[in-house]
């Protein structure tokens, strides 16, 4: 499958400290992906005690969507799964 590299904001913990990372999503999410920055929007990343993993789709005035997933694989699906969403819905257009 050909993926497509994005950036995102990892908050650590446990004082909070962002740094930027990069991963892959697939090549069909590119557009969408495209659009969420472009409509301003970021995503967002942050480790839970739990050791889950809380995404967020945000600005900087409001999350249009957030998910606690467990850390691995999921993560990707999540936000894979929330940019085809979110822009279904017109929400960051």
């Amino acid at each position: 499958m050909e993926t497509y590299k994005i950036t995102a904001t990892q908050i650590l913990l446990p004082y909070g400290k962002r740094c930027t990372v990069y991963g892959p999503i697939c090549l069909e999410r590119e557009a969408d992906y495209t659009a969420m920055l472009e409509a301003g929007f970021g995503i967002e990343m942050e480790m839970l005690t739990s050791g889950e993993v809380s995404v967020t789709i945000s600005s900087e005035h409001e999350d249009v969507d957030i998910r606690v997933v467990s850390n691995g694989p999921s993560v990707r699906a999540a936000i894979e799964s929330m940019l085809e969403a979110r822009l279904r819905e017109g929400v960051m257009a």
